[in-house]
């Protein structure tokens, strides 16, 4: 069904006209969950986070390298410091506690 062009159309205007008659729906929803605003404000922020975290890295693939953190030292950068060698950095030892 969902490779018919008649059945997405409707589909569509089926969708539009609900959402035109429940304009508050998505207000009401989130006044009615409160813990569900909070973890997906939570989420959008590790999102956002990432998003700049990319933006600032030279090359594309470097973030696959740093996708799994393991035991080890690291040493971290102050915010807003415009270079990676920088001589105030401090080392921390990261210990990995695996969950479930």
């Amino acid at each position: 069904m969902a490779a018919d062009a008649d059945y997405r159309q409707t589909k569509k205007l089926s969708d539009q006209q609900w959402r035109r008659e429940h304009r508050d729906y998505w207000g009401r929803y989130r006044a009615r969950h409160p813990a569900y605003c909070h973890r997906n404000r939570l989420l959008q922020k590790g999102r956002d986070a990432k998003r700049r975290r990319r933006q600032d890295l030279a090359k594309k693939d470097v973030l696959k390298a740093i996708k799994s953190i393991k035991t080890g030292v690291y040493y971290l950068i102050p915010p807003g410091s415009k270079h990676l060698a920088e001589l105030d950095v401090f080392g921390q030892e990261v210990f990995i506690i695996p969950t479930g």
